[in-house]
């Protein structure tokens, strides 16, 4: 690459108060690829104060209440304006930000400041630039230069489908499925591109566990790069917003202390800028410095103000310097730091560059330069390996920004200071911040998207605003408009994710019931009934009975126990919570089918019926706002015939008071006593929710026929919330940003807990001992295959463990299965194929414009849950295992389980009794047997009549297995399914046309140098028709084309294969047409 560098251009002098920037040491590529990083380095002389803060000479947080809330006018702006191919109006540039550029080298410190420029051009051919500062002292600007982009392979970045906003696409239009899991401290992204992972959700604020801790000071874990780190504004140092509180130390690791990089055997200088009050103690005591090899600096006494202490000492042989200042042996009194630095002390006598990366404790001036280069590589990397992050790029408690308050000052904790206001302080620091991330990351094709906040308040308003703020900002300041999305740690707030400036929704939430938690969507059904039943006594009023149906296999069994009289006390409800959503204005029809037995009301209460159905609303994913009944229908239960009833409704479009919309709505089987000496029961079946507006069905097993856990089904899992959330109709894409085994997470017999060392001694942390057993991954297997669904949630796995220690390669069997699937183009809808068999659950999409399916067909008992409860064997009793309440060992010969009675179970023998319950001989043959293969048929209708090609898929390798033909009649193509044991997947096609050609010459005498016309025939047949089809023909030997004759209807030439081409539009079935050139006889 040939780099072009211009030098002092400019008059460079002293820069003083009022002296306008100057740019210089310019230098660029000659040329650059599409979509890739270009970057222009140089230098910039200027009086800013603050060179990571743009110049701002008004911030907004200085109001007329609290005018100094943020230093004005301190900063610099430094933008690259770049002019597309063939425009000449410097108007219409491109405004990319620069950013201050500091590079951290390992035992040398920090570099002196330069300047980067990086952009990535969106069109080829030549462009143009210039580079323009501001600070106080003026505005300047450089020359013109040009440079040349060319062509590459890179797609470009991700946006939002404008014909399908369920689905993400790229640049150049094609659709982008992703499959997810949280970044993991040893994060190998090559692993993860080998195994078809290639969305990665990244942190990169102060809770990060990675090293990417670019933002804040801490958040989660403390801070990144202090430890016993306490800030303070009782006393500051020349203006600082805070210093530091110096702890009590017995020793280096008591003190507040950093580690650092450092050459052995060399002399260093620790410093620190001290103050001291009534600082009183013991023995040797005071305030100072130490070393981890044991230097130790004078200590400080009594009363000090502002003062530097300074250590000099010898590194030794360790690789790295371990530094901190504390209060040794002291009993009374306070110290404050204001700031600390390590320095080589060179062969001169000179000190070499700071070692220290934050050494004055303010972590608004800059950013970590270190993390910065980590996200550098990290994004690089991803790049080149088709893989997206999205960046958590603050913290909701960080404990520095949620300190400072709207009037710049410090003060008490609160989020509250984190989700600020377009005039608070905070606010204003947060877009320097945000400033430098579409500076630094913005070329970059591999961001993804950034995700505001980690588990913010989803009832916070404040919250909204601000990530409807961060949105904003990133649509007027970043040229390549990376998406911008927030989390909460629960609920689905559809304020919020209908928010305009908010490009992504996102819901946090398990697989699986847990009470404790504190989320508030529902899919109505799981295999635990914990939280219907208001109690964790599951089955004692819901249960699934296949003995009484209306339709399949099941219905939901309500038990309405009895309790005669006019006790109020007996009048307690249980309510199985099945949640639904729509837009407002849309209107639903609810309807089920029911049946009752031996239902008693109470006659001197006729409000309180011993069952009831009723619909209430839900205001902004949380409180609850509106009732609706589906009225007294206890009468007719009793006669014990299975009854349907229905409600319509329309949903609201009015605002509540606190501006939110009431969209979610909640299905309500209730029960309450009955007033009987015996139970009375209520069978429901059929649960149907249709959305009349758009035609769709929103409810998910509204048949009860999936049984099991959503964390054992996880495919059922997926299509529940995938269903609910498509519901909302919110036009964008939807990503659960945090997901997993949730519950249970204790287990009875057979297994032993949910942290496990594996027999090599690996660890696969926030794994239940079942995941580990399921040796196939089919958990996995079948989590990703359930993305087939018409939904378009999009997941992102919080506990990847298993899956990235066995590298399954399922998730790059499903993306070379989509590879080619154009399915943001605004035409796929749900599948809603017919099946022969219970068993077999159909997942996928249709385009009946083009004719086109993909379909996953699942035999849905198969489960990895299934699979290992079959294949299950008790391991033996270890001394060093710490076994939970429930969990199972095996012990004795022959082999018996042994079940914990007690949680922190430890070297307890199973012959502990007190400790141990002897739940019987182990034998294998009483294991859950095999889910058996299923056979049946699979109907998918809507087709336009004809032959097409039927493609079924390997889910393990992603791979053709097999090719049939079918024949549409009806407007329905029927699939046979035999002795399927897990699951497979297929498409569905046209059946390309059949052309035939035939070249037409003339049959006459031609002499050289004649012009002859060439007729070319095209007939299709096949028995479709022939849409978009290409007919090619070679010019005949002995003749010479004559230019622009093909042209004239449309055609091309090609010389380099001495040939002429059409497009044709459309041929139909047994259709014939011609196109004519000329030729010259030579």
């Amino acid at each position: 690459m040939r780099v072009i560098f211009v030098g002092s251009m400019l008059i460079v002098s002293v820069c003083r108060a009022l002296c306008s920037p100057s740019i210089y040491n310019i230098s660029f590529p000659a040329t650059a690829k599409l979509y890739e990083k270009y970057e222009i380095s140089f230098d910039v002389n200027t009086a800013a104060q603050q060179l990571y803060w743009p110049y701002d000479p008004a911030p907004a947080a200085n109001t007329a209440e609290h005018p100094n809330a943020v230093s004005a006018g301190v900063g610099i702006t430094v933008d690259g304006l770049f002019l597309p191919p063939g425009e000449t109006d410097w108007n219409k540039a491109i405004r990319q930000p620069a950013f201050c550029y500091q590079k951290y080298i390992d035992c040398q410190g920090l570099t002196e400041p330069t300047w980067r420029l990086r952009f990535a051009p969106t069109a080829i051919g030549q462009w143009k630039f210039k580079i323009v500062a501001e600070d106080i002292g003026g505005l300047s600007e450089s020359p013109v230069y040009t440079f040349v982009c060319e062509h590459s392979n890179n797609p470009g970045f991700v946006r939002v489908s404008p014909k399908d906003g369920r689905y993400f696409e790229l640049s150049d239009g094609r659709y982008l499925p992703l499959i997810g899991i949280e970044e993991q401290p040893d994060c190998d992204l090559a692993k993860l591109a080998e195994m078809g992972i290639n969305f990665v959700r990244s942190w990169w604020q102060g809770s990060s566990a990675t090293g990417k801790h670019l933002f804040g000071a801490s958040g989660q874990g403390g801070d990144s790069l202090w430890k016993n780190l306490i800030y303070s504004n009782v006393e500051t140092y020349q203006n600082s917003l805070v210093s530091a509180l110096v702890p009590n130390a017995s020793s280096v690791w008591n003190g507040l202390y950093t580690q650092v990089p450092v050459n052995s055997h060399r002399m260093y200088r620790l410093s620190a800028v001290v103050k001291t009050v009534g600082i009183a103690g013991t023995g040797d005591y005071g305030v100072c410095l130490r070393t981890e090899i044991g230097a130790v600096s004078q200590k400080l006494r009594g009363d000090n103000d502002w003062t530097t202490l300074t250590l000099d000492f010898n590194s030794g042989s360790l690789p790295h310097a371990t530094v901190s200042i504390g209060k040794e042996n002291v009993t009374g009194g306070v110290a404050y730091c204001a700031s600390m630095s390590l320095r080589e002390i060179l062969s001169d006598g000179s000190l070499g560059n700071e070692l220290l990366i934050r050494g004055d404790f303010q972590t608004h001036n800059k950013f970590n330069p270190v993390a910065a280069e980590r996200i550098d590589e990290f994004l690089d990397t991803a790049q080149s390996l088709g893989v997206y992050v999205r960046a958590v790029i603050e913290e909701k408690g960080d404990s520095f920004y949620g300190s400072i308050q709207a009037d710049g000052k410090w003060g008490p904790k609160a989020d509250a200071n984190v989700y600020a206001s377009e005039t608070h302080a905070s606010r204003v620091y947060q877009t320097y911040y945000w400033r430098y991330l579409i500076a630094r990351y913005g070329y970059s094709t591999a961001l993804h998207s950034v995700e505001l906040f980690n588990e913010g308040n989803p009832t916070n308003l404040d919250h909204i605003a601000a990530v409807a703020s961060c949105g904003r900002f990133f649509k007027q300041n970043d040229p390549n408009r990376h998406l911008v999305t927030t989390s909460n740690y629960h609920s689905f707030p559809p304020a919020m994710w209908r928010h305009p400036d908010i490009d992504i929704a996102d819901i946090h939430m398990g697989m699986g019931y847990n009470p404790t938690w504190g989320n508030r969507i529902w899919p109505g059904w799981d295999g635990n009934w914990s939280y219907a039943n208001r109690a964790y006594d599951p089955g004692s009023l819901f249960m699934l009975d296949e003995s009484t149906f209306h339709t399949g296999r099941r219905s939901l069994r309500i038990t309405v126990p009895s309790a005669p009289g006019d006790d109020n006390n007996a009048y307690a409800t249980s309510n199985l919570w099945i949640c639904v959503a729509a837009p407002p204005g849309h209107t639903l029809k609810f309807s089920m089918w029911f049946k009752g037995e031996g239902l008693v009301s109470y006659p001197n209460k006729p409000w309180i019926k011993p069952g009831g159905i009723a619909l209430q609303y839900s205001q902004d994913g949380g409180d609850f706002a509106g009732y609706l009944s589906f009225g007294s229908l206890n009468a007719d239960w009793i006669n014990n015939e299975w009854r349907y009833t229905e409600l319509t409704l329309t949903v609201p479009t009015e605002p509540t008071p606190e501006g939110r919309m009431r969209y979610i709505i909640w299905v309500q089987p209730y029960c309450r006593a009955n007033n009987s000496t015996n139970s009375g029961y209520l069978w429901i079946d059929d649960v149907k929710i249709e959305d009349l507006t758009t035609g769709e069905v929103i409810n998910y097993n509204g048949g009860f026929e999936y049984v099991q856990s959503q964390s054992y089904d996880v495919v059922a899992g997926h299509c529940a919330y995938s269903r609910i959330i498509k519901g909302f109709n919110l036009n964008k894409p939807v990503i659960r940003g945090e997901t997993g085994f949730l519950h249970p997470l204790r287990y009875g017999d057979p297994y032993k807990g949910f942290y496990y060392h594996s027999g090599d001694g690996t660890l696969l942390c926030g794994s239940d001992q079942a995941l580990v057993d399921d040796t196939e991954g089919i958990y996995w297997r079948k989590w990703v295959w359930a993305q087939t669904d018409a939904g378009g949630l999009h997941e992102c796995l919080w506990f990847p463990g298993p899956l990235l220690a066995r590298k399954f390669p399922y998730a790059k069997a499903y993306q070379r299965f989509m590879s080619d699937i154009p399915l943001s183009n605004g035409n796929y809808k749900d599948i809603n194929a017919e099946t022969s068999s219970l068993d077999i659950r159909v997942l996928g999409q249709k385009d009946l414009v083009n004719n086109r399916a993909h379909l996953w067909v699942d035999n849905a008992p198969y489960t990895w849950k299934a699979v290992v409860d079959h294949n299950y064997r008790p391991e033996p009793w270890s001394s060093t295992a710490k076994y939970i309440k429930d969990s199972t060992c095996g012990g004795g010969t022959p082999v018996h389980i042994y079940k914990s009675k007690q949680d922190n179970n430890v070297n307890h023998p199973v012959t502990d009794s007190e400790w141990w319950e002897d739940l019987g001989e182990f034998k294998p043959e009483n294991n859950p047997p095999l889910p058996p293969p299923v056979s049946g048929s699979v109907t998918v209708s809507g087709f336009k009549d004809g032959p097409y090609k039927i493609e079924w898929w390997d889910t393990s390798t992603g791979t053709i297995s097999k090719i049939e033909d079918a024949v549409c009649v009806n407007g329905k193509i029927t699939l046979n399914v035999t002795d399927l044991q897990s699951d497979i997947a297929c498409k569905i096609y046209p059946a390309p046309p059949k052309l035939d050609l035939r070249i037409i010459v003339p049959t006459t005498d031609v002499v050289p140098g004649q012009v002859v016309t060439v007729t070319v025939e095209y007939t299709n047949s096949g028995e479709s028709e022939a849409r978009e089809v290409t007919v090619t023909a070679a010019v005949p030997e002995q003749m010479e084309y004559v230019a622009g004759s093909a042209e004239a209807s449309g055609g091309k030439w090609d010389a380099q294969t001495g040939s002429v081409s059409w497009v044709i539009d459309r041929v139909p079935a047994k259709g014939t047409g011609t196109r004519t050139f000329q030729a010259r006889v030579k």
